[in-house]
């Protein structure tokens, strides 16, 4: 049997968020392994070819992964990709920002990463579970150790998951070409449609206001990067 390998005494916690994302409903998706790994595959292909996140995201429950962020800035991208890339599937995504141990282990994520960032991921995604009787439905929670920030940026993505819970899967499928490609007159070839069917697609699917959303936030995140 090999030897496990542990963090060592001299590696240093660093300041990041966990990303903590569960998939609604998966006992009831066909065939859902194969489509989870495969959507998996695309975001880690994605994020890491950005160099958005630290490591590959990882299964650590059925129907639960996980990765680590350093630069904050660009956590409303990665959120919107998320939700594009596993649609139509319905996916809660849970942030724990402060500092992060084990990265630099070689153990699975779900063993080796701790401190508070990864406690606050969990906090943030228990809330997401346990709130049945709120006034609206959430899919994003974010626990930053700053009450009055945790405060704006959940009233942010509250609203922001209000639009999305609309979304249909053919328009994820035009916002998904859109983010890639930027022009509309390519997404349309792409997709085999007309210009006005993209732009129609866009508006009706709110995408534009999910743009202006994670441009907002992706700017107060930056500035607020070190106290974070």
């Amino acid at each position: 049997m090999s030897a496990i390998s542990v963090p060592t005494l001299s590696e240093e916690p660093r300041r990041g968020a966990v990303l903590l994302v569960d998939v609604a409903g998966s006992s009831a998706i066909a065939d859902f392994r194969r489509g989870r790994d495969d959507r998996i595959g695309q975001l880690s292909k994605l994020h890491r070819g950005q160099d958005w996140i630290a490591t590959d995201y990882t299964v650590t429950a059925w129907d639960e992964f996980q990765s680590v962020a350093w630069q904050l800035e660009h956590l409303p991208r990665i959120l919107l990709d998320i939700r594009q890339i596993f649609a139509p599937w319905e996916v809660y995504v849970a942030v724990g920002c402060g500092l992060v141990s084990g990265w630099q282990s070689d153990r699975p994520i779900n063993e080796a990463l701790g401190g508070e960032g990864f406690e606050r991921a969990r906090a943030a995604m228990d809330a997401l579970k346990s709130s049945p009787g709120a006034k609206y439905r959430r899919l994003s929670q974010f626990v930053t150790g700053d009450g009055g920030r945790d405060s704006l940026l959940n009233l942010i993505y509250g609203l922001h998951d209000t639009l999305v819970q609309q979304v249909t899967e053919r328009q994820w499928e035009t916002i998904g070409a859109a983010l890639v490609l930027g022009n509309q007159e390519e997404v349309a070839a792409r997709l085999g449609v007309q210009p006005s069917t993209v732009t129609r697609n866009l508006k009706r699917a709110h995408y534009w206001q999910m743009r202006e959303t994670a441009t907002l936030v992706s700017a107060m995140l930056a500035k607020e990067q070190l106290a974070l």
